[in-house]
């Protein structure tokens, strides 16, 4: 049975497809907001969630620490 495994980012390997859509995907830089796929992927997740807009991260663990530095007060200094 083929299943995905969420308990890393790293666990489950890419597809075929996956790997094909990598491949052929319109790149461009993200950091400097030039990358139409990334502009996409956001634009679309936003409009699932009926908000503003959206960031990407390239990690669920990325995603978690945003989530905790988000909704959490700075710890002691």
């Amino acid at each position: 049975m083929k299943y995905i495994d969420l308990r890393s980012d790293t666990v489950t390997w890419p597809t075929k497809e996956m790997r094909d859509a990598m491949a052929n995907a319109v790149v461009g830089d993200d950091v400097y907001g030039d990358d139409p796929t990334v502009i996409e992927l956001e634009a679309y997740a936003a409009s699932l969630t009926a908000k503003e807009a959206a960031l990407f991260v390239p990690s669920g663990t990325f995603g978690n620490q945003l989530a905790l530095f988000t909704h959490c007060p700075e710890g002691p200094k």
